[in-house]
């Protein structure tokens, strides 16, 4: 256990095994009530110094056998249920996150997360019936299963909304700090460091410095700058040119605002985008422009991963000898090397799907889906991970479809 301070007060913190943060006034701990003896007494002892003061405040993965006891009607509640392989819920974390740390400070509501794949009996108790599933919780109104008393508000999918919805419930309000964004905001200096770098592509997006705030270009390009976050060779940027006029004036700004996609191989005559300005079409522009793979719904468009040039490939090494596979491998391995960005990361699948088979063997196809497949269920991986996994996932089920074709035809 150690001590730390903060300017307003006195923290001490331990590490134990449920996940609770308790609060007595103005001291903190993390208590499990296991095995430290010393940690249980002084928790005790702070328990009967605020006499009924004690709260907990924010579980963010409450255990089941915990639920009763948290969710026990003396406070409102607010519980999320996830399940890991839930995308939407990977999305949501974030968001929730943020609603559970602004809450910390209040002793009315419980804000919890509980894994509901893991915990099903609970689930089924409460009749969740699907992921992400958020219910509140109303104080006085001890539930423990599913009734009318408790309000379903999984419709609430942003911090913002839900704080609102508490408000409304309870009269707490909270300050929620300012969203983050993943648009990249350039000056004059930073325009050429950023936008000229060869590495990447960019979208880079000129405000004028008449014409209104144009709120939904800039609502639309944060959340295309938000689906692209995970792809490391993509920027969405964006310029205001009421602060940077030089940028600006040689770009043909006027009274609308200016999109212009500045290639890795095309620097120096950036092309502008005349599309409509709807998440569809922008998805799909910088998708075939970068060779990326994502949907409108920040998820990887259908067949995703896999690469065309290798398609013979995939069939010549299948249909090879041990010999002759080693060659077809060096060959995969040099159309590699041809490709950029994302092209060249779908290739690493090809390369060591194909390196893992000559290796282990034909079984290494069946066995590596159902371990993939596993992971996506169960294993509470981050969004780039997960699009990665199922990128990885497509090419394998290419391999094992031309591997089915070829023995169907013998």
């Amino acid at each position: 256990m150690f001590y730390y301070h903060r300017e307003d007060s006195l923290h001490f913190t331990g590490s134990t095994s449920v996940g609770l943060k308790c609060s007595v006034g103005r001291m903190s701990t993390w208590y499990r009530g296991g095995k430290d003896g010393r940690l249980r007494r002084l928790v005790l002892l702070l328990f009967a110094l605020e006499a009924g003061r004690v709260f907990c405040i924010y579980h963010p993965e409450l255990q089941s056998i915990q639920f009763d006891e948290v969710v026990n009607g003396e406070k409102h509640a607010l519980v999320h249920w996830y399940a890991p392989f839930c995308g939407h819920c990977r999305e949501f974390k974030p968001e929730f996150e943020l609603l559970g740390k602004t809450f910390e400070d209040s002793s009315n509501v419980v804000i919890v997360r509980i894994n509901g794949r893991k915990y099903r009996g609970l689930s089924k108790r409460y009749k969740v019936n699907g992921y992400p599933t958020v219910m509140w919780f109303e104080k006085g109104k001890r539930t423990t299963e599913f009734s009318d008393e408790i309000e379903d508000v999984s419709h609430l999918t942003t911090a913002r909304a839900l704080a609102s919805f508490i408000k409304s419930r309870t009269g707490v309000n909270v300050a929620l700090p300012k969203s983050q964004t993943n648009i990249i905001s350039l000056n004059e200096k930073r325009f050429e460091e950023v936008v000229l770098n060869e590495a990447v592509d960019v979208l880079v997006c000129l405000f004028p410095r008449e014409g209104g705030n144009h709120k939904k270009t800039r609502e639309l390009l944060s959340k295309l700058a938000d689906l692209y976050a995970d792809e490391d060779y993509v920027t969405i940027a964006s310029v205001q040119c009421t602060k940077n006029e030089s940028v600006c004036e040689t770009r043909g700004v006027r009274s609308s605002p200016v999109l212009l996609w500045f290639g890795r191989e095309s620097k120096s005559k950036p092309e502008i985008y005349v599309g409509l300005l709807n998440i569809k079409f922008l998805t799909s522009y910088v998708n075939k422009k970068s060779g990326s793979d994502i949907s409108e719904a920040g998820h990887i468009v259908e067949g995703g991963g896999l690469v065309e040039e290798y398609n013979d490939l995939v069939e010549r090494f299948l249909d090879g000898t041990e010999a002759s596979r080693e060659e077809i491998l060096n060959e995969m391995r040099e159309l590699r090397g041809q490709f950029k960005s994302r092209k060249k990361l779908n290739s690493e699948y090809y390369v060591r799907i194909a390196e893992n088979m000559l290796k282990t063997g034909e079984d290494f196809l069946s066995s590596e889906v159902a371990r993939s497949g596993r992971e996506l269920v169960f294993s509470e991986l981050s969004s780039a991970e997960v699009k990665d996994l199922r990128r990885y996932s497509n090419v394998l089920n290419e391999f094992r479809r031309v591997a089915k074709e070829d023995k169907d035809d013998l």
